[in-house]
């Protein structure tokens, strides 16, 4: 891929773990990014895709991802990031305790049982989530 590095091995780095009563952390991914094994969690999950393209697998289906684009994952929600192949992957992940949104419907609920996993930003949008992800980094 044009001016993607060339071997560059898997780069996570953490950018903010909140305490017991802020359960809450921020992870920066920039790197070679193989498939991943299945997973869940107790954790709802953000993350916007800064670079590279593929598909995130969750619960049932397939879902595109490129530039801008901003995967939400659900607790408990079985998943996998797969990566074009030898793509080069950026992305910031925000994880969230259930328990910080358990009495609040944000409205990318459809219903109880349905929500949007995949969401296009605007440059401007993900600008601006990529500015406060930056700001925690550098407080931090």
């Amino acid at each position: 891929m044009k001016g993607s590095p060339v071997n560059v091995k898997s780069h996570h780095e953490v950018i903010f773990e909140g305490p017991v009563e802020l359960p809450v952390k921020a992870v920066w991914t920039r790197s070679r990014y193989p498939e991943q094994q299945l997973a869940y969690h107790e954790e709802y999950e953000y993350h916007l895709i800064k670079r590279g393209c593929g598909s995130y697998f969750i619960v049932d289906r397939d879902y595109e991802y490129r530039r801008n684009t901003l995967i939400i994952i659900r607790p408990n929600e079985v998943h996998r990031c797969r990566p074009a192949p030898d793509a080069y992957l950026e992305k910031a992940s925000l994880f969230f305790s259930a328990s910080l949104v358990e009495n609040r419907k944000p409205d990318i609920y459809v219903n109880d049982n349905d929500i949007c996993h995949v969401i296009t930003l605007a440059e401007q949008e993900a600008t601006m989530v990529e500015v406060i992800i930056n700001t925690i980094y550098n407080a931090g």
